[in-house]
């Protein structure tokens, strides 16, 4: 039989543990630059809480390794400043919607993504949104249409 002592010193190890487990799950994803959901992108017909790529390793990595749902769900990548973006499909094996949007949430550029391609925007971007194919078609969204973009949320 086990001491009283022994095992409240057991429940402590396994507490700390699952605080320690805890706390990695909330802060590893940021630390290896991977995506985390902390957007809003509110087009005029539709809104969307997609996954964040803001850092350079997070925005290089985008949606690979991600499933099918997170295309559906959307990424947003986010620059510091605007820039000629250009994008390419690695080791994701189903094709994508791009959204170009200025640091003003305009719409300055639509264009799609197949696997092994890469697209360059027609202007400069601060925002690009990383959607399935069709979601733009879907939801009506165009050249000139202005997106309300909500980090942090």
């Amino acid at each position: 039989m086990h001491s009283d002592a022994f095992l409240r010193r057991r429940i402590t190890l396994a507490s700390r543990a699952g605080a320690l487990l805890a706390l990695l799950v909330v802060l590893l994803p940021g630390l290896l630059g991977c995506a985390q959901s902390q957007a809003e992108v509110k087009f005029p017909l539709v809104e969307l809480h997609p996954l964040v790529a803001q850092s350079s390793g997070a925005r290089s990595q985008g949606l690979q390794g991600h499933d099918r749902g997170d295309a559906a769900r959307g990424m947003l990548f986010v620059w510091p400043d605007e820039g000629v973006r250009t994008f390419s499909i690695k080791d994701v094996p189903y094709a994508l919607d791009l959204v170009f949007m200025d640091g003003d949430g305009m719409v300055v550029a639509v264009d799609g993504l197949v696997p092994d391609s890469t697209v360059q925007a027609a202007g400069t971007a601060r925002y690009v949104l990383e959607v399935e194919a069709g979601w733009v078609r879907a939801n009506g969204v165009e050249v000139g249409d202005r997106a309300q973009v909500l980090l942090g949320r």
